[in-house]
């Protein structure tokens, strides 16, 4: 048992490892060794893999992942009775995209990124979940581009950043607000104009190809099918990373994890380029 099952094992369970294994197997990518993954406390250890631009991520079946548009979806979830294990699309993030402007000041920057982020805050504030750990790091860009989001549509890239308030919490943060502003330590924050005119994309249509191929990698019965459906995955998600819908965005300079997330995914990336066919 690797590194990657045995903490699944210690934490979810016997059953959790198992379906991991499963997953893996089917998928037919190397079960991920010690350092060859990143072992996140908050939404699950995540499996990067560079070639696909796809994640597997794993949670406990008792953390629920919101299903709203303004968080990442996974393409796929394959659940037991203790865990979910999901491949999600790999999107750009609001960090990647600044470690792409280098000669950009991140001054410069900073207005659209903060715009975007306060209006992510306020969509989901709408349906009472908190975007408690909101940052560069955790914001995806979906990649839908549009005068009134040009660097790309935000959601919430890592559902671990979000938690949802009952309405007495947030009743009680208006009020506290409203003090704040009324004795100038806060300045007014309306809500942002975005919010009456957007909508947002459609993440099941928006990655439809991807989500097809790998249904059939999970479907297919014989193994020649199979190969041909893993085959026509990988044909898929490369079509996708040269259209710019897929992107293996940790692989570029994080201004918060540093170089950990390319080393991770190169490391594992090697594995996955020698595992037999």
């Amino acid at each position: 048992m690797t590194h990657l099952l045995e903490k699944l094992d210690d934490e979810l369970g016997p059953a959790a490892a198992r379906l991991m294994a499963q997953v893996l197997a089917r998928l037919r990518w190397p079960e991920p060794a010690k350092g060859e993954f990143f072992p996140s406390a908050d939404s699950g250890p995540a499996v990067f893999s560079n070639l696909h631009a796809l994640v597997l991520r794993v949670r406990a079946i008792r953390k629920m992942l919101p299903a709203d548009p303004h968080v990442l979806q996974p393409l796929v979830s394959l659940q037991n009775e203790t865990a979910a294990v999901e491949v999600f699309p790999g999107v750009r993030f609001q960090s990647a995209y600044v470690s792409e402007m280098p000669n950009k000041p991140l001054e410069a920057l900073w207005p659209q990124l903060t715009r975007d982020e306060t209006y992510l805050r306020q969509q989901l504030a709408r349906v009472g979940l908190d975007y408690s750990d909101a940052g560069l790091s955790n914001t995806a860009l979906l990649p839908i581009v549009s005068e009134a989001f040009p660097l790309g549509y935000p959601v919430v890239g890592d559902f671990g950043a979000i938690e949802y308030r009952s309405p007495e919490v947030w009743q009680a943060r208006r009020e506290w607000r409203a003090a704040q502003e009324r004795y100038g330590v806060l300045q007014p924050q309306p809500d942002d104009p975005r919010l009456a005119t957007a909508a947002p994309p459609d993440q099941a249509l928006l990655f439809l190809p991807v989500r097809r191929a790998l249904r059939d990698v999970f479907a297919v019965a014989s193994r020649p099918d199979h190969s041909r459906a893993l085959q026509e995955l990988q044909d898929i998600c490369s079509a996708a990373q040269d259209k710019g819908f897929l992107c293996a965005s940790w692989k570029h300079h994080s201004i918060i994890y540093d170089t950990k997330l390319e080393d991770i995914s190169c490391r594992y990336e090697r594995r996955l380029r020698s595992q037999p066919a």
